[in-house]
């Protein structure tokens, strides 16, 4: 039996806001970062953006990245910013080529609600997270090894223990 073990620290990284001017507010206001992102394709490019708000809820989208689109791009690249560096990704099919039986994550530290679904298909580069969501149901994806929702909020110090297997 062979186990990847990995830590992950799930700090939010905050940046500082941005003054720009809201149409809405009709003045420039401080716009922070909502930690959502969202993506726009035209077949050539794939444009990535963040989403920022203002104090009353008026949103502005911040360009982040453009990507090239190539048949058959299952997933792009992580938008930056997200998580602190201390997160690796996480190549699922690389694992199940390599021989390994479980993947054993380690939160050290936690700073706001994570759901797990959501986190680890953040983090996990080839995983849907609708893949995600029957795995936990399946109970191939355990927390403190316990069955959960996938909706369980992530605490320090949780393991999570993924049983590597064809999806």
């Amino acid at each position: 039996m062979s186990v990847h073990y990995l830590k992950w620290d799930l700090t939010k990284v905050t940046p500082e806001p941005m003054e720009r001017y809201c149409r809405q507010c009709g003045r420039v206001v401080p716009f922070e970062d909502s930690f959502r992102r969202r993506q726009n394709a035209n077949g050539k490019d794939i444009y990535e953006y963040a989403i920022y708000k203002c104090e009353k809820g008026h949103t502005w989208n911040k360009k982040l990245q453009t990507m090239k689109a190539y048949p058959g791009m299952i997933n792009p690249q992580q938008p930056a910013g997200l998580f602190s560096e201390s997160i690796p990704e996480v190549w699922y099919r690389e694992l199940l080529q390599t021989g390994i039986t479980f993947i054993q994550i380690d939160i050290e530290y936690v700073d706001k609600r994570h759901r797990l679904d959501l986190t680890l298909s953040t983090r996990i580069k080839d995983m849907s997270r609708e893949t995600i969501q029957k795995k936990i149901k399946q109970g191939t994806i355990q927390v403190n090894h316990l069955h959960v929702a996938p909706n369980y909020s992530i605490r320090t110090k949780d393991t999570i223990t993924i049983l590597v297997q064809d999806i």
